[in-house]
Order: C-alpha cells, then sequence, then structure tokens
C-alpha cells in the first residue's frame, strides 16, 4: 500500500484540510467549514453535497482508505454559518411575516 499526504484547499469556502491517505481515486473527505464533499481525482477537487455522498456511501461498497490530519476552517467558511446567524433566523421565523417579507429580510 501506498499513501500520500494531501493538503487540499476547498473551492467552495477556503478551508484547509490535510489529509493521508491511500493512493487510491477518487478520494472523498468531508469539509468541516461548509459541510460539502471534497472529491479529489485526478488533481481535480470538486465538491457535492454531503447527503449526496452519504447515500452513495449506503449504496456502493466504499471503504475508509485514510485518515484526516487536520483541519483549518477559513474566515470565509466561519461567514457562512455561524450561531449569530442562526439566532437571527430563529427570531425571524418567528415572526408573522408573508413570504416576500421575509425574502427580503434574509438579503
Amino acid at each position: 500500500m501506498i499513501l500520500g499526504e494531501y493538503y487540499i484547499t476547498c473551492p467552495n469556502c477556503l478551508t484547509k484540510v490535510k489529509v493521508v491517505a491511500e493512493m487510491v481515486s477518487p478520494i472523498l473527505v468531508y469539509c468541516n467549514g461548509c459541510e460539502r464533499s471534497l472529491v479529489l481525482c485526478k488533481n481535480s477537487i470538486f465538491t457535492l453535497p454531503f447527503e449526496y455522498v452519504s447515500e452513495l456511501v449506503g449504496n456502493y461498497n466504499i471503504r475508509a482508505c485514510g485518515e484526516v490530519l487536520s483541519t483549518h476552517v477559513s474566515s470565509v467558511a466561519e461567514e457562512l454559518i455561524n450561531n449569530n446567524k442562526i439566532n437571527e433566523l430563529h427570531h425571524l421565523l418567528e415572526q408573522p411575516l408573508d413570504v416576500k417579507d421575509f425574502i427580503n429580510k434574509i438579503n
């Protein structure tokens, strides 16, 4: 078995992930920054919804081939969703608004 060390930057949120894995293709890694799956295939990185990859894992014989050594969540990812934004959304959802007002307030 040949192992490789990968430093992956998520193209969606710029989170950096360090991985040691067998030299196989494709390699799937979870991004803690945007909660998407990173797919490393032939020196290209793609992102997919984590739910889609979870469904594939359930339907096919997929095995673990490595380990995530570290993750550095980017400032871009931290701005995507945080506790304050979640609390603001809960407060907004509790208000009696029609759809247009709701959309205007979240933009």
